[in-house]
């Protein structure tokens, strides 16, 4: 592969490396006397064979090219050199002044043709010009739109930054009250319209306020950020988490149904007590525990307020038990 980089730093410098491929001696030393004149750095390939070589080596903005040359002719090394970089500007050179011919090398990608003799010596140096020209505008383009990609990865990265800034619990990483509230409109909407369940856990931490009076609010933090990982866990991709305030969490379940949402919460119930945390030995036990409250959409509320206040009463009957306790919500208690 051409190292485009390589090349564009050639270009863009001054004097800029031109091939001339053409079998006739004479010709070729008049185009380079040429090439010198205009400050440009000539080379000379007597085949295609030879010029292909050249270039894979150390590849030129500019090729002047015989349409006649011994084995592959001008048209074929055209198309070889437009198929390994389509930056080079390739100009065919022939002693056949027919319009075909000409038309055949534009066709094929060619930026323009000589006729030799050359009979206009003049005309040569603008067309370099002009072929460089093009070079550089294509190379300066692409710096340009790598420029603007890197800008909009650069502007999607701080985006991203601010949402979860925004959007997110800056101790736990799981979202946030006002994000939670957010999703909850949305699944009641969803839910409403196809006829479907879903369910709500409200967690928490058991004796929180005495494990941060005993270890202070760094351990806390630690803890905090712990048990979001562990819940993370057991949690489906279509499933919600939500840092709801100090070390309450509200689990949002979709398509969901209570006897579904209890295996869940006693499961993360078993979870935290099971799990090590540092500094768990200040708690009742020497465990780290949760209480879960669950409330069921549509049977316990039909709004989010409802949810969450039938979700409440059940973690609150949870505490009066002695905490540790899935409590699914019941009108009748």
């Amino acid at each position: 592969m051409i190292n485009q980089r390589k090349q564009s730093d050639k270009i863009l410098n001054d004097g800029p490396r031109i091939l001339i491929v053409d079998d006739d001696p004479t010709f070729s030393r008049i185009l380079a006397a040429i090439i010198e004149k205009g400050g440009y750095q000539p080379s000379n390939a007597e085949s295609a064979e030879e010029a292909l070589e050249l270039y894979s080596n150390d590849p030129f903005p500019l090729v002047f090219s015989d349409l006649r040359l011994p084995g592959i002719d001008g048209i074929e090394l055209l198309q070889k050199i437009r198929q390994s970089n389509e930056d080079t500007q390739v100009v065919i050179i022939t002693g056949h002044a027919s319009l075909e011919s000409s038309l055949q090398s534009l066709r094929e990608g060619a930026y323009d043709y000589l006729i030799k003799p050359l009979r206009h010596h003049n005309l040569v140096l603008p067309l370099i010009k002009r072929a460089l020209d093009k070079v550089r505008l294509i190379i300066e383009n692409r710096y340009l739109l790598e420029k603007i990609q890197q800008s909009n990865s650069e502007l999607e990265t701080t985006n991203k930054i601010l949402r979860d800034i925004t959007l997110k619990d800056g101790i736990t990483g799981l979202y946030n009250q006002r994000y939670l509230m957010e999703t909850f409109n949305i699944e009641l909407k969803r839910s409403r319209r196809h006829n479907r369940v879903f369910s709500i856990l409200f967690c928490d931490i058991d004796y929180f306020k005495q494990f941060n009076d005993k270890n202070g609010h760094l351990l806390g933090d630690k803890a905090l950020e712990r048990f979001s990982k562990l819940i993370l866990k057991r949690l489906r991709i279509t499933d919600f988490a939500s840092r709801y305030g100090g070390e309450e969490f509200v689990l949002l379940l979709p398509e969901t149904d209570k006897a579904s949402a209890f295996v869940l919460a006693d499961d993360i119930r078993r979870l935290i007590q099971e799990s090590d945390f540092d500094g768990q030995e200040s708690q009742p036990g020497g465990k780290l525990t949760v209480s879960i409250g669950i409330s069921s959409f549509p049977v316990d509320g039909d709004s989010e307020d409802a949810l969450l206040t039938t979700a409440d009463k059940a973690l609150y009957h949870a505490k009066n038990l002695g905490r540790n306790q899935v409590i699914i919500y019941d009108a009748s208690r």
